[in-house]
């Protein structure tokens, strides 16, 4: 399937880093990892990232069957 250009983002793409005053952003700016860590109290400093227990969470499957 070919789908046409969007206008918009395509126009940025040639103008938005040539710009004196940007006012046409079609999303917020992006946050750096230290920023969006800073909106969060969970201390990330223990957290594994894998995939968990393979046959799912035991205790988000007891709250699941406990509705």
């Amino acid at each position: 399937m070919r789908l046409p250009d969007f206008k918009v983002e395509q126009w940025m793409n040639d103008y938005e880093n040539d710009a004196i005053y940007n006012m046409t952003d079609t999303c917020v700016k992006a946050l750096t990892l230290q920023e969006l860590l800073d909106c969060e109290d969970f201390d990330f400093n223990e957290l594994t990232l894998d995939y968990g227990k393979i046959t799912g969470d035991v205790e988000l499957k007891k709250e699941i069957l406990s509705l």
